[in-house]
């Protein structure tokens, strides 16, 4: 089996932590990846990312791309960043919700800065208990939004709306589960989005060994085989999804097989790796 990542040479950054782990649970489930057993590991080949070395000192480079869609990404990162700055103040999963409330939907205008904290948990917990008071029940399935904070004003300063659903109409809220929430993300799609963001990835990566220093570079390693590894990571959280019923991860790699065929480059072998999948990594290039 090959040896593992030594991720004390990686370095300690998050990216480089995912990676490493990545690399690492791609070769615990393809570990003859590179067609012969693998005696080393190192990382940060300057480039490429991995250079791991055969039981007679041939060097393997490995190249990393992560499959996700970037605009997609650093959207929902801050949404979720949003999301974060309120959860940590509310911890509803820790409060007695109110007998006839099932829960609750947050509508923020704006992050919720630490310095406002405490003054909007109070309000926050002093609104629920009024509302809940004054509506002990509540009929309409789509519940009851409440926009007038004019008697909390940390409230109206961060919040569009409350809506409240009754424990009549919905599951009722319990002591240790989250009751004040945000609603799921989540909305139509399609699959051409994912398949499209791997491919300019690896496209990008092409074009990354096609310019001439990093191209001098990748010929000093002197290789005896350079691959590329593809995979999935942080889009599972904030990526719409790749597959769709008769489409999915087989699919996408006989469409990027297809591109790879169609185009130069400097890949002997090119991977695709998702933990969603079983098996979970799949040899895209040359086709199996």
């Amino acid at each position: 089996m090959a040896a593992g990542p030594r991720t004390g040479l990686f370095g300690s950054s998050a990216k480089q932590k995912a990676e490493a782990a990545n690399f690492e649970a791609f070769m615990n489930s393809a570990p003859n990846f590179a067609g012969r057993t693998l005696a080393g590991i190192t990382w940060g080949g300057d480039p490429p990312d991995v250079l791991c070395t055969d039981d007679k000192g041939n060097r393997i480079g490995v190249e990393l791309v992560q499959w996700l869609d970037e605009e997609q990404t650093a959207a929902s990162k801050k949404v979720f960043a949003l999301e974060k700055s309120y959860n940590d103040v509310i911890q509803s999963a820790s409060v007695q919700p109110p007998a006839n409330v099932g829960f609750i939907f947050i509508y923020a205008k704006l992050p919720l800065a630490a310095k406002n904290s405490a003054a909007f948990r109070k309000e926050v917990y002093d609104c629920v208990r009024q509302v809940a008071a004054r509506y002990p029940e509540w009929e309409d399935p789509q519940g009851h939004m409440f926009t007038d904070f004019c008697s909390y004003p940390s409230l109206a300063q961060h919040l569009e709306g409350l809506a409240f659903y009754s424990a009549q109409r919905r599951s009722h809220a319990q002591l240790g589960i989250d009751w004040i929430v945000f609603r799921n993300h989540g909305g139509a799609y399609t699959t051409d989005w994912m398949r499209d963001a791997l491919l300019e990835n690896i496209k990008r990566k092409i074009a990354k060994y096609a310019r001439p220093h990093n191209k001098l570079k990748l010929e000093q390693q002197k290789l005896s085989g350079f691959c590329l590894l593809a995979y999935y990571d942080e889009a599972v959280l904030h990526n719409t999804p790749y597959d769709a019923p008769g489409f999915g991860f087989r699919e996408i790699a006989a469409i990027l097989a297809s591109e790879l065929a169609a185009n130069s480059h400097p890949f002997d072998k090119v991977f695709l790796y998702s933990p969603r999948e079983q098996p979970p990594a799949l040899q895209v290039w040359p086709p199996l």
